[in-house]
């Protein structure tokens, strides 16, 4: 599970040989190429935290404590050339989540297939748009929704596996 530029680390590693024996691969808030089209001098950071109301009460004041790291705009310029060759060599199966209200990345259901496309040797693409959602899902008033669509998403990955065994309803009376 990985969150933008996360992202970009979490697909290298799937890529990779040894990502084959991964269980699969969620990717969030990433995309192709940045929309950053900020209006009225708003900065990065008013792309990633909003609109506001998507997000607890006070973290506004909590985000002007965080900062972003350097060498993200790095990662970055090298992700829309890199990305395609490197989702055509993952073989697991992947969930791609964008908010609705994503402020950094291209959005819609046309974006999402955009990114599905370039996983040609995964078995399984999954797509969604996290209602209520902007760039920080896990941070958001709708994180909790986010987290269970993931593990939701593990646990279809886990029984897909060769060797899953449905587990036994219970009867009443157990």
């Amino acid at each position: 599970m990985a969150h933008s530029m996360g992202c970009v680390l979490a697909v290298q590693m799937a890529a990779w040989e040894r990502g084959a024996g991964l269980l699969g691969l969620e990717i969030a808030g990433i995309g192709r190429a940045p929309v950053l089209a900020l209006a009225g001098g708003a900065t990065m950071r008013d792309a990633i935290w909003t609109p506001a109301h998507l997000y607890p009460p006070g973290a506004a004041a909590a985000l002007r404590l965080s900062g972003t790291p350097g060498y993200e705009g790095d990662d970055v310029r090298g992700w829309k050339s890199a990305f395609p060759e490197l989702a055509a060599r993952v073989r697991v199966p992947v969930r791609y989540c964008l908010g609705d209200h994503e402020g950094v990345w291209n959005t819609g259901h046309s974006a999402l297939a955009d990114i599905a496309s370039l996983f040609t040797a995964s078995p399984r693409v999954v797509t969604a748009e996290q209602a209520g959602g902007g760039h920080n899902l896990s941070r958001g008033l709708s994180a909790m929704a986010y987290h269970l669509r993931v593990l939701a998403f593990a646990e279809e990955c886990a029984l897909a596996l060769p060797s899953a065994t449905p587990a036994t309803p219970a009867t009443p009376g157990d």
